[in-house]
């Protein structure tokens, strides 16, 4: 089945000058995040809480992408292995690890999914018109789970793009 998905950022406020549907000034607030050493972002707006770690129960024959379910508050939410997406290796668990749980339109029901991160790090306003598109060559990871690339304060941040980041497009493992 085709799933659909949309963050609650997708459009920008009417009546603004916009170049590609995002207004020429514009700045978005984003959440930064480490896995694996990178560094990658995504807009705070997602972001429903970010928690420590917790036990999580384990899904039979759930496949990679969502192995498993943990409980945030008394809602069932599925664990997103964003490593296995971002064909990254698998992490261990350190002691600056959070789960990010994250809000996210799917076939336009608001469903909450979650995260585990290295290290949540910052909140900071980017401008739009610095993203940069991350070239095709020498990517390791899928190009369409990203929006592009901001310089800031010396590193490289990697924005993730909602719409694709949580979804197995291949097909045999669907997240969701």
């Amino acid at each position: 089945m085709q799933q659909e998905i949309h963050s609650q950022t997708d459009t920008a406020p009417i009546g603004l000058a916009t170049v590609d549907g995002v207004p020429v000034d514009a700045t978005e607030t984003l959440l930064t995040f480490r896995m694996d050493g990178e560094r990658f972002a995504i807009a705070v707006g997602a972001v429903a809480e970010i928690i420590d770690p917790q036990r999580t129960t384990r899904v039979p024959n759930s496949g990679s992408l969502a192995p498993s379910l943990l409980n945030v508050r008394g809602t069932i939410v599925p664990l997103i292995d964003l490593r296995h997406r971002l064909g990254m290796e698998s992490g261990e668990r350190l002691h600056s690890s959070r789960l990010l749980v994250i809000e996210i339109a799917i076939d336009g029901e608001l469903t909450k999914i979650a995260i585990m991160a290295d290290a949540v790090e910052d909140v900071i306003d980017a401008a739009t018109a610095e993203v940069e598109p991350i070239p095709d060559l020498g990517v390791r990871w899928p190009t369409e789970c990203f929006r592009g690339a901001i310089k800031h304060k010396g590193d490289l941040i990697i924005l993730l793009e909602e719409t694709f980041s949580f979804l197995d497009t291949r097909g045999s493992d669907a997240a969701l």
